[in-house]
């Protein structure tokens, strides 16, 4: 797992208590069983994710862009996986949860899953580690993600040596 020097997750994140999604209007894209996103190009608190890392992004990420992730059916989880992102660049996500099930449906980096609360936001290195979800069970997960091609010396910078 990469050790960030000023910690993974801020909690209780101000812009969080005002992000949105219509997730009955949204246009949804499934994404595995009991798992669907939909995407955006551009969304409110964007920089200031960012920012509450130290890190001011290149560009949108131009894969998945700023998604709202939905999982929906008891015993769903995110696969363990690495994103990919162009030379000289990092992909990041600076996620929020928006709701939170009953049990599990935490992020999990390597083999070490984090606590987050709803409105709190946590930042993953997506093209420099492995990470996931843990299984979750009563109600749904939903989180706001937003990416970002960040340059990597300033990803170097925020991550002890």
């Amino acid at each position: 797992m990469i050790d960030l020097a000023a910690g993974r997750v801020r909690k209780g994140w101000a812009t969080g208590r005002h992000i949105e999604t219509a997730l009955e209007t949204d246009i949804w894209h499934p994404n595995g069983f009991g798992r669907r996103y939909s995407m955006r190009e551009k969304a409110d608190g964007f920089e200031d994710a960012f920012a509450a890392f130290g890190l001011k992004p290149h560009s949108v990420e131009p894969v998945f862009k700023i998604l709202t992730g939905n999982h929906y059916i008891d015993g769903v989880h995110t696969h363990m996986h690495q994103d990919t992102a162009p030379e000289g660049f990092a992909h990041v996500r600076c996620n929020t949860m928006l709701r939170k099930p009953t049990t599990g449906g935490m992020p999990l980096f390597g083999e070490e899953s984090i606590e987050v609360e709803i409105g709190d936001l946590w930042i993953v290195l997506a093209s420099l580690e492995q990470h996931g979800s843990t299984p979750m069970f009563g109600g749904e997960r939903v989180i706001f993600s937003y990416g970002a091609l960040v340059p990597m010396e300033q990803v170097t910078e925020i991550t002890k040596k």
